[in-house]
């Protein structure tokens, strides 16, 4: 940074991504700014500055101890480490200490005591919130939601019929071993393929193969395509009644995205034999995607645990009038 550069953040004050401060402020407080910053766009820490950016000065004797009391902050005390630039800079006769903090790239970072700091304006405040912390674990890939445990669940919720024939498909074991509680260890199989934590089934394990799945993540649903090649580029895609079929025959939910994808495969002038039993043939529907789609989200928040209720309400909007 040059003088220039420093007069005119000084001149703005402090904000998320400056900071300033007279003098040593301890390794604790210290290491809490560093996580705040790592954990949100970087930023810049002066010190020999006061509050409204008028320039105090540092004594050379404390610089050099202040500037060895960052280093052991961020080795030392940020979980893990970060490695700030420091650079001294005499600014109207006066020296100061520049740390410019980079934007971290293991996020998200914490103190040694284990609390997880984020900036907010010009200050930092701590993450206290569960659902706050598992966003920011989340984003940096360090819990992925598929694999989060949901309460009240266990593998007696499983529809076994329908494991069984993934199993059968993929794995070689026979749908009938499945079905038979004498030959198939079938928590130990949940568990191995990731479909459950301890007694409970992840969110994969519920949304794939519940029974009942709108009973335990009713807000969730599982989306699929099937594109054309290879080729990332391309934008054709092709959607079957096969792949609905295989994908999920039973529980609410699965209507809901099936008639989902019909409703925007019938709307990319693609029409589709929806040859299904209690329902007519697809006909020109006169009704937006964005329409359909929106009723279709609707049934799937009221549905409660009444499936049958649910293909119904949906076949009314999706099916000729």
């Amino acid at each position: 940074m040059n003088e220039a550069e420093i007069r005119q953040r000084l001149s703005q004050g402090e904000d998320s991504v400056t900071q300033f401060k007279r003098g040593a402020i301890g390794v604790a407080k210290l290491a809490a700014e560093l996580v705040a910053f790592t954990n949100a766009a970087g930023g810049v820490i002066f010190f020999g500055v006061d509050d409204n950016g008028e320039v105090c000065g540092l004594a050379k004797a404390e610089a050099k101890s202040l500037d060895a009391e960052i280093s052991n902050a961020a080795n030392e005390n940020v979980r893990p480490a970060v490695y700030p630039h420091t650079e001294f800079h005499t600014i109207g006769g006066k020296l100061i200490l520049a740390v410019i903090v980079p934007e971290g790239v293991s996020k998200p970072y914490s103190d040694k005591t284990g609390a997880f700091w984020v900036k907010s304006g010009p200050d930092k405040r701590r993450v206290t919130a569960r659902e706050e912390l598992q966003r920011m674990l989340q984003a940096s890939l360090l819990i992925h939601a598929d694999e989060s445990p949901l309460a009240g669940t266990s593998a007696n919720d499983i529809d076994l019929y329908h494991f069984g024939e993934f199993l059968e498909r993929n794995y070689r074991i026979p749908l009938g071993d499945v079905l038979d509680p004498g030959k198939v260890d079938i928590p130990q199989l949940l568990s191995n393929l990731g479909f459950s934590a301890g007694s409970q089934l992840t969110l994969a394990g519920v949304m794939l193969f519940a029974k009942t799945p709108q009973r335990f993540a009713p807000v969730n649903v599982v989306k699929c395509v099937s594109f054309v090649g290879n080729s990332i580029a391309d934008s054709r895609y092709r959607f079957e009644r096969a792949y609905a079929r295989n994908f999920r025959k039973v529980g609410a939910l699965s209507t809901c995205a099936y008639n989902s994808s019909i409703v925007k495969c019938h709307n990319q002038n693609n029409p589709i034999d929806l040859q299904r039993k209690g329902t007519k043939p697809w006909q020109q529907s006169t009704y937006s995607a964005a329409y359909l789609q929106e009723v279709l989200d609707l049934v799937c928040l009221v549905r409660g645990s009444r499936s049958n209720s649910l293909k119904l309400a949906a076949s009314q909007y999706w099916c000729a009038r």
